[in-house]
């Protein structure tokens, strides 16, 4: 019995990497115009077998510096993202909920947002869910 006679399946499925961006150095040109610097550090905890072409994770740890701006439109209610790090390309789009739990000294943000990807190049495409947490100490 030769691999073309043999019947196969993949999923792909499950929970990927996770991702922890442990220090971001953020420029605000204005205040709806603002750029982020940091790096990102994948954990293996998404399943990886070697010869699977649908792995949810690298196998390996990871660091990826990169490089993020964001665009308020307050007006229509939208924000753009764009982010440079990958040789990959991705649009998403999705819902976004902030709380913030106080504004003075230490100020502290919570976000949470999920963001359906589509016209992925050289990625893998899906959902991303995103919880953030942010401090503001001054």
């Amino acid at each position: 019995m030769n691999n073309f006679s043999r019947s196969a399946s993949s999923s792909n499925a499950g929970i990927g990497d996770v991702i922890f961006v442990p220090l971001t150095a953020g420029i605000h040109f204005s205040e709806d115009n603002n750029l982020a610097i940091s790096t990102m550090v994948f954990a293996p905890t998404g399943q990886f077998r070697p010869g699977n072409l649908s792995n949810l994770g690298m196998g390996e740890w990871t660091i990826t510096p990169n490089l993020a701006h964001t665009y308020l439109w307050k007006k229509r209610g939208l924000e753009f993202d764009n982010f440079v790090g990958f040789e990959g390309r991705a649009w998403g789009l999705g819902p976004m909920a902030f709380y913030v739990a106080k504004l003075e000294k230490p100020g502290v943000i919570v976000q949470l947002r999920w963001i359906n990807e589509f016209e992925v190049t050289n990625l893998l495409k899906g959902n991303m869910l995103m919880l953030g947490l942010t401090l503001k100490l001054n």
